[in-house]
């Protein structure tokens, strides 16, 4: 099957001989893009992130993205329970906010509990 657009290769011939990932490496380490990268080596971006994954190679951090701590709820802070307690309609609705027992779920202990039961053994 022909190449359908000549200017990037394909899979079979976008190989990475050692002077190639040699420039990968330096581009990379100099913080230059994965696109920018990409049309030096004459390959495309997904071949330079795959192949910088596949080396262990670390991306630049091109858009300045800082990942975020655990953010606080407006219901009762950083790492509470989230069980609601009363109608929302009201005012005077609100969550438990007792301290959460893990980070991948949302509520103290006791909620826990009632929330996630092990399932009864059939008669």
């Amino acid at each position: 099957m022909p190449n359908p657009n000549p200017q990037r290769p394909t899979r079979w011939t976008a190989a990475w001989p050692p002077e190639r990932l040699a420039a990968l490496r330096e581009l990379i380490e100099s913080g230059v893009s994965p696109r920018q990268v990409a049309e030096q080596l004459g390959v495309t971006r997904c071949a330079v992130i795959g192949k910088c994954y596949r080396e262990s190679i670390e991306l630049p951090n091109s858009r300045g993205f800082v990942p975020a701590e655990p953010t606080r709820n407006p219901f009762g802070g950083k790492r509470s329970c989230m069980w609601p307690h009363g109608d929302p309609a009201h005012v005077d609705f609100r969550f438990c906010g007792a301290p959460i027992v893990s980070l991948a779920r949302p509520y103290c202990g006791f909620h826990l509990a009632r929330v996630y039961r092990k399932a009864e053994k059939p008669p």
